[in-house]
């Protein structure tokens, strides 16, 4: 054999088993019940008891921890930055995993201190896993200072640590946030980040937050199956807390199949948390999605939100209804960097948001430095508060100092109002260019009413008759302008009866906001990309393909064509069939 390919195979042979040994993997195993820190050694026969033990430990890349189902382990875990899955410059290598093992899930009681801490690390998996502090009072009261899990990195030299996954996990009882994820040194943050089928609840400053210094630092979040409900707010706080779900600072992510209700009742300033949101990010989108019942003491408490300085992002097939605030809010305060602009609020639905009984909220409220954005084939359904105010279901603010909306095409929408609800405000001091484009304007108590720079006009044709520029489009190509706004019921099958599901997997069952079979908007829609070059998507708030006819429908629902409907039947009646075979 040839000395020099019998050589460099040896060498070859040596490396490997030097690469092997250097990342062997290793399973430690803990167990209140059952273990010893003193004459245990970490096996599945003969565990560990504490968390002391564990933290006394240095996890290598591929090293999993498994504490037992059902037992509840006292303390707090902290992993420094030794204890990585990731390389010097934050590569994954492999993950260390956290997660349970035998039957049910393993708690860790953190009494007044936090559940989990990770400080400049990546390369971490946590699933099926109990944190639990030692409780936040429905008035903010509480012990705890701390966030439930918290992952945090600081490191110079923009490094993005990857890998941060958190499945199947609760968090609850915590004087900070349930989960907080962020760095701050530059452009430092995370990367591949993923939290999913987790619940965050009863925590005082927020169920789960992302955050960084610089604007979009964190990459490739995605946020999916999480509850996030009574984290109630901090009333000492000079800043806004009691949000559900808040992504800060992420370029690319996203928000779906997640519930956020009750939180933010403390809420003292005049900014105020939201279910579900996002600020200081771009190309981020929150869809399927619930957002319900959040509350404030003063500012905001509504259900979803592209904030400041957020960048071509979507809102898209959410179901908000019952906020304090309004449903979706397109807000910018600041408009001396990057503007909230080029964002997309399409097919969603709310019912009954504005409640907390000022009209400067409503259904669809945008407001601020906010520019370049659509507004189409959304249903939103409006009455007047318990306190007697008159909420719009859309509407368009400046806010302060800050510039004026600008750019905003609102088309192809339902705004349905009843018991005194207003359709449409727009205040007088905002001068940029707002364009509505073929909406249905709907009061079932037969009171219109759209205010438009300050006068309130009670029928659709007074409204246009005076206000030229709204509503008018050459929808037949023959040169001429003409109204094209819609002014009739639109035959939704419930309006004001969507009810909560508390499950963003059952969102598609919304009946209440579909078009009945003799909608006279059914085929009444722009084709918005023939007209403006907009994409509206492939299918409805419902999942049902667009278009079914001849042209769109508006609103967020499309009405099946009867080889759609059949079809539809015929999948639920094998469904039906099946899961009786299977019972």
């Amino acid at each position: 054999m040839n000395q020099f390919i019998w050589r460099s195979g040896l060498l070859g042979l040596a490396l490997m088993v030097f690469s092997s040994n250097a990342f062997a993997a290793n399973d430690y195993y803990f167990s209140v019940s059952d273990g010893h820190d003193i004459s245990g050694n970490g096996s599945l026969a003969n565990p560990w008891a504490s968390i002391s033990k564990l933290n006394s430990l240095t996890l290598n890349a591929g090293d999993t921890v498994r504490l037992k189902g059902g037992d509840t382990f006292s303390g707090n875990i902290y992993l420094d930055p030794l204890d990585t899955g990731t390389n010097a410059s934050g590569a994954l290598v492999s993950p260390i995993s956290l997660t349970s093992y035998a039957a049910g899930r393993a708690t860790i009681s953190a009494s007044n201190s936090f559940g989990l801490y990770a400080y400049n690390n990546g390369g971490i998996n946590i699933s099926n896993l109990n944190f639990v502090g030692s409780g936040v009072a429905a008035n903010g009261t509480t012990t705890n200072t701390s966030d439930g899990i918290a992952f945090y990195t600081d490191k110079a030299g923009g490094i993005k640590q990857n890998h941060i996954y958190i499945d199947n996990v609760e968090v609850s009882g915590f004087g900070g946030k349930g989960i907080s994820i962020g760095g701050f040194n530059g452009t430092t943050a995370y990367n591949d980040v993923r939290v999913a089928d987790t619940s965050t609840h009863d925590n005082l400053k927020a169920g789960l937050i992302t955050y960084a210094q610089n604007w979009g630092a964190n990459t490739n979040v995605t946020v999916s199956g999480v509850a996030a409900w009574n984290n109630f707010g901090d009333p000492a706080s000079a800043g806004n807390t009691g949000s559900g779900i808040v992504l800060g600072n992420v370029n690319g992510a996203t928000i779906e199949r997640s519930v956020a209700h009750n939180n933010g009742q403390n809420n003292n300033p005049t900014e105020g948390p939201v279910g579900i949101w996002t600020y200081d990010s771009n190309n981020v989108s929150i869809q399927f999605n619930e957002s319900y019942a959040n509350r404030t003491n003063n500012g905001d408490g509504g259900g979803f939100d592209l904030d400041q300085n957020v960048t071509n992002s979507v809102m898209q097939y959410n179901y908000s209804h019952d906020n304090a605030g309004a449903g979706y809010l397109l807000y910018d305060g600041d408009g001396t960097t990057r503007f909230n602009s080029g964002n997309v609020v399409r097919y969603n639905i709310s019912q009954n948001d504005g409640r907390r009984g000022d009209t400067a909220v409503g259904g669809i409220n945008i407001g601020g430095n906010v520019k370049n954005l659509d507004v189409y084939q959304n249903t939103i359904f409006i009455t007047k508060t318990s306190s007697g105010a008159i909420v719009p279901a859309i509407n368009i603010a400046k806010y302060g100092a800050a510039t004026s909306p600008t750019a905003i095409r609102i088309l192809n929408n339902i705004f349905y109002t009843d018991n005194g609800g207003r359709l449409v405000l727009k205040n007088s001091n905002v001068t940029g260019v707002i364009t509505f484009l073929n909406n249905d304007y709907y009061s079932a108590d037969g009171a219109f009413n759209v205010s438009w720079n300050g006068t309130t006009y009670t029928t659709l044709a007074a409204w246009l008759a005076a206000v030229t520029t709204q509503e008018r489009y050459d929808k037949d190509g023959n040169g001429i302008a003409e109204i094209v706004a819609f002014n009739v019921d639109p035959k939704l099958v419930l309006a004001g009866g969507g009810g909560t599901f508390g499950d963003a997997d059952m969102l598609a069952l919304l009946n209440a906001y579909r078009l009945q079979a003799n909608s006279p908007l059914i085929n009444g829609g722009l084709n918005l990309q023939a007209a403006f070059g907009i994409v509206p998507g492939t299918h409805d708030f419902f999942l049902i393909p667009i278009p079914q006819g001849v042209a769109f429908d508006i609103g967020a629902s499309e009405v099946p064509e009867p080889t759609m409907l059949a079809l539809l039947a015929a999948g639920a009646a094998i469904f039906a069939f099946r899961r009786r075979r299977a019972a």
